[in-house]
């Protein structure tokens, strides 16, 4: 209702207003209404009566303020109360989350910065207007380039150290940020000089990088932005903000379904995380879709305005809300450092949404004033009063204009990065408590054997939550692995995570688009190929030893046994990832399998691939005869000696066949053979047989290793 009579009171005070504004306002309030409500639904009544006030307050500005351009001839009044406003937390303020923006009385609190804004953007309007042709063509040559004198640098300067300021007593970077950004925006608007924009760059540059020297704040925000895992504690938000962009995925969570409460503070510096959680990439790149246009529409309504400060205020007024949601949304989504602003029309807050609306009001107000289509001329010459020709300004704001479309662009980038290409490996961060909350909470399927015994499955417990029970106890538990809410996840627990807990089933069409849309469904079952009664004789055959064991089926590859010893039950798996906590799952642990992490040296099995080689390579034949004495030198070994190859047991068979020789595993035949077939040729065949390569498997797998043959020795071939 509140939305409609807005609506109606500005046909009727703003009737000429570009209509697209405020539906775009609406659609983004709601939004932020309804995860307000979702993620702080004791602050949600406030919110909405906020949102009641910051309405009414848009109306009334639209009542009370004549025109722009009256409004704008106070404008040096409207500076001193901006800047008193602005700097006035440094006096009286209260510090919150490291911040001091926030001046408080009588239980309540407000932020004086966010009307500053919009009272800076006035003046800067007016300014720009009277002292335009100044700024246009006010300097000195040098060389090609015309340098701006100090005086005409003099606003520049006064911004930039009032931006600094807030940076040091005030500790909010967002704000500093903000308030240079659009004040560049506008000079360069009413001057079109890109000597204001590189200056004011470099000027940023300077200033940002003495404070990153000089104040702590300003580092740690620094350092947490380059690696939040670094600093768990300062960087906690951040850190909870990636493991719930990687769990929103490209169609979401569902609203109400994901878990962006885990994030301090989320209704204030973390909506966008939020909805980008619940509402995907899709729902989150739609929000972004929205602010983009209305920086269009915003930019549009300079370019119809019939004066120039009209055109000025309405291009401070639309860059102060773009460049602020593209700020908070960037430092969010760890594009840029973190800062403290709010995202306009969204965040929880009052004076943000307050301000928000207001901008509005007054945008409105410059789109009613009247356009300047009838006043458009060519080329840049003016017209009547020295007002700026509006095809110069439009092309000006068209720059602008392509500037925040990449800006955005980039977010969205950023975001497909984090919500889909990086979001798996980030899942499966150890320490993400997002995942292992998931695991707690989830009926996840059973793990059976393919001669149907059931080797994991969840029951609830005491307090009516699902674990993870194993009825077989150790049996295969290597194979299984384990799954931990604190130390991670392993084999098969861990590998089909997805599939247990029901997230990743496409046996149908409508489990799949359950599955793309994250909808719960109970977990689906996984069936090995390992067969219980073989895996019960291979760890039968390891008891009391230290080794692997690995049987395979030999016509199709599938893996029917699975064995490492020594071993542990699954059952009381928490108790030994506690005592591993500190030293790992290395190769004394029982937790380490020897199966797929351990390297060994193949010994006599690499007969196979050496014969292999050289009959490949016609270096030899099997009927070829070879003396096999007991030992045998060849080249030299590490340590300068004449390189000695013996056999097993010291035992030599005379003059044998090549085949005799594989037969008899003679060690000093098979030295000969590789040396007449060479380094290069025999790792070439190893690389065949499956050695070096990475194979993608079902479970954790390390590779094997050969050496580079260019540097490897006659000896160490043989």
């Amino acid at each position: 209702m509140a939305f409609i009579l807005s609506h109606i009171a500005v046909r009727r005070f703003a009737p000429n207003a570009d209509p697209a504004v405020l539906p775009i306002v609406f659609v983004l309030s709601g939004i932020g209404i309804a995860f307000v409500m979702r993620l702080a639904p004791e602050l949600a009544t406030r919110q909405v009566l906020w949102l009641f006030v910051s309405i009414a307050a848009m109306v009334f500005t639209l009542i009370i303020v004549p025109s722009i351009q009256r409004l704008a001839s106070y404008k040096y009044s409207l500076m001193l109360l901006g800047i008193v406003l602005l700097l006035l937390p440094i006096f009286i303020g209260t510090e919150e989350y490291g911040s001091k923006l926030w001046i408080t009385f009588a239980g309540f609190s407000f932020q004086p910065g966010e009307i500053a804004k919009i009272l800076i953007v006035l003046f800067l309007a007016g300014y720009l207007a009277d002292n335009r042709e100044m700024l246009s063509v006010g300097g000195r040559q040098v060389g090609r380039f015309t340098i701006p004198d100090f005086r005409t640098l003099m606003p520049l300067l006064l911004m930039w150290v009032i931006s600094l300021v807030i940076v040091v007593f005030e500790r909010d970077l967002g704000s500093a940020l903000l308030f240079f950004g659009f004040f560049l925006i506008m000079v360069y608007a009413a001057t079109g000089r890109k000597i204001y924009v590189v200056v004011g760059a470099l000027l940023a540059v300077v200033g940002g990088t003495a404070a990153f020297f000089l104040f702590s704040h300003v580092h740690q925000r620094v350092d947490i932005w380059l690696d939040p895992f670094s600093f768990p504690d300062t960087g906690y938000q951040l850190i909870q903000a990636l493991y719930s962009l990687a769990d929103g995925g490209l169609a979401g969570s569902g609203i109400g379904k994901g878990m962006p409460d885990l994030i301090p503070v989320v209704e204030k510096d973390f909506i966008f995380v939020a909805i980008a959680e619940e509402m995907g990439l899709l729902g989150a790149a739609g929000v972004l879709i929205l602010y983009l246009l209305l920086a269009v529409r915003g930019f549009t309504t300079a370019a119809r305005a019939k004066t120039d400060v009209d055109a000025f205020c309405a291009v401070g007024l639309t860059a102060a809300i773009a460049l602020q949601a593209f700020i908070i949304v960037g430092g969010d989504t760890k594009l840029i450092p973190l800062t403290g602003v709010t995202l306009p029309f969204m965040s929880q807050g009052g004076s943000s949404l307050l301000s928000g609306f207001i901008i509005v009001g007054l945008l409105l107000k410059a789109g009613d004033s009247g356009t300047g289509q009838e006043q458009e001329i060519q080329g840049v010459a003016t017209f009547e009063g020295g007002v700026l020709g509006r095809v110069t300004l439009g092309r000006r704001l068209t720059l602008l204009i392509t500037g925040f479309a990449v800006l955005f662009a980039l977010l969205i980038a950023n975001l497909t990065w984090h919500m889909v290409i990086n979001a798996e490996a980030m899942q499966q961060r150890p320490n993400n408590n997002h995942t292992l909350e998931r695991t707690i909470n989830t009926q996840k399927g059973a793990i059976v054997t393919a001669d149907g015994v059931v080797l994991a499955r969840s029951e609830t417990d005491a307090d009516g939550r699902w674990a993870r029970v194993y009825p077989e106890g150790s049996l295969a538990s290597h194979v299984i692995g384990y799954a931990s809410p604190i130390y991670g996840s392993s084999g098969i627990e861990g590998f089909y995570a997805d599939t247990l807990a029901g997230r990743e089933d496409f046996s149908s069409w409508s489990s799949a688009l359950d599955a793309l849309a994250n909808k719960e469904t109970p977990g689906n079952d996984v069936h090995l190929t390992i067969n219980a009664q073989i895996q019960a004789a291979a760890e039968a055959a390891l008891a009391g030893q230290v080794g692997g064991a690995v049987v395979l089926d030999a016509k199709t590859g599938a893996v029917l046994a699975m064995a490492s010893a020594p071993t542990f039950d699954n059952n009381n798996i928490q108790k030994m990832l506690e005592s591993t906590a500190d030293t790992g799952a290395g190769a004394g642990s029982e937790l380490y399998n020897r199966a797929t992490q351990g390297l060994y040296a193949p010994g006599s099995t690499f007969k196979t691939v050496t014969l292999t080689a050289a009959l490949e390579n016609a270096t030899t034949d099997l009927g070829k005869t070879y003396d096999s004495p007991s030992s045998i030198f060849i080249g030299q070994n590490i340590k300068g000696d004449p390189g000695e190859i013996t056999n097993y047991g010291g035992y030599g068979h005379g003059t044998v066949s090549l085949l005799n020789g594989f037969a008899l595993s003679s060690n000093t035949v098979f030295a000969q053979v590789a040396d007449q077939l060479g380094a290069a040729k025999l790792c070439a065949t190893a690389a065949k047989f499956g050695f070096t390569h990475n194979w993608q498997t079902d479970f954790d797998l390390n590779t094997s290793l050969m050496p580079d043959p260019t540097e490897m020795t006659q000896w160490e071939t043989a």
